[in-house]
């Protein structure tokens, strides 16, 4: 199960970037077909109702004229169903025999749970070793991303904006690499 929902995920990252390829007008259409789908989705999910209503029409109806914008999308550009369908599966000794000493990977995979907790999970991939875990106090976290991002969407311009970067993108590394033996084998190497 868990392969399936890695697959689909790559793929959803595949198609989103595919998308923002095309002209602004198009893939603004794009995200908000799909921001639309997920409000109606999220919806139906709090009604809980087995019955039929008019949300789930709406939903199953917003559905098929999206599945009809992409057909469209691909129709006029057939260089991107074939750059989609090229998503190559691959196991995590093949990755790890592909790296060199000095190299590693790390992945991070946010998960919502029942919609209800909200997890980040990471794994840590080395020539030779490869750690999971999990980071922990995710609402601080993402807290902290926000006020990064807001932080390098402008420039710093006094020694307080400078000194909240520094508490920020320090508070962000110690989240990723939780423990000193993360933050020591990830010293002196390519990520």
């Amino acid at each position: 199960m868990e392969k399936n929902k890695a697959l689909l995920l790559i793929h959803g990252i595949k198609q989103n970037s595919d998308f923002n390829t095309l002209p602004k007008h198009i893939s603004d259409k794009f995200i908000s077909f799909k921001k639309n789908i997920l409000e109606l989705e999220n919806l139906n999910r709090e009604s809980n109702s087995i019955e039929y209503s008019s949300q789930k029409d709406s939903l199953f109806q917003l559905k098929k004229q999206f599945e009809l914008f992409k057909d469209s999308i691909y129709n006029k550009n057939p260089n991107l169903s074939s750059k989609t369908s090229e998503i190559k599966l691959t196991n995590l000794k093949t990755v790890q025999n592909n790296l060199d000493e000095n190299t590693l990977v790390i992945s991070y995979i946010s998960n919502e749970e029942n919609f209800r907790k909200k997890t980040l999970l990471a794994q840590l991939i080395s020539s030779n070793n490869i750690y999971s875990f999990e980071i922990i106090n995710y609402n601080n976290f993402e807290k902290n991303c926000n006020e990064f991002r807001d932080l390098i969407s402008k420039p710093l311009k006094t020694e307080n904006q400078f000194n909240n970067f520094k508490n920020v993108s320090y508070a962000l590394y110690n989240y990723l690499l939780p423990n000193d033996s993360l933050k020591n084998l990830v010293e002196k190497r390519k990520i």
